[in-house]
């Protein structure tokens, strides 16, 4: 299905998960900073449609539904602060 997001915004997404899912400390930590701060601080409702979009169409196949369900706590997390 297509999305309904730019498609520099779908590549900047999958390029956060593949970070988020890296094991790779380096890799893993630039990714959370980014997750916190140009996503959850200034483009949440982005994110939020990312990530449902990612789930309808099954993902990347090199992140795991682990680090998606993180991402998604990690987001609901700071919103309710």
């Amino acid at each position: 299905m297509a999305s309904e997001l730019p498609p520099e915004v779908v590549a900047a997404l999958q390029q956060l998960l593949q970070g988020l899912a890296s094991a790779d400390n380096a890799t893993r930590h630039l990714a959370e900073d980014s997750l916190n701060s140009d996503w959850i601080a200034t483009k949440p409702a982005l994110l939020l449609l990312g990530l449902a979009e990612q789930v309808r169409d099954g993902g990347d196949a090199n992140v795991s539904w682990g680090s998606m369900g993180d991402i998604v706590y990690m987001f609901w997390w700071k919103m309710k602060r």
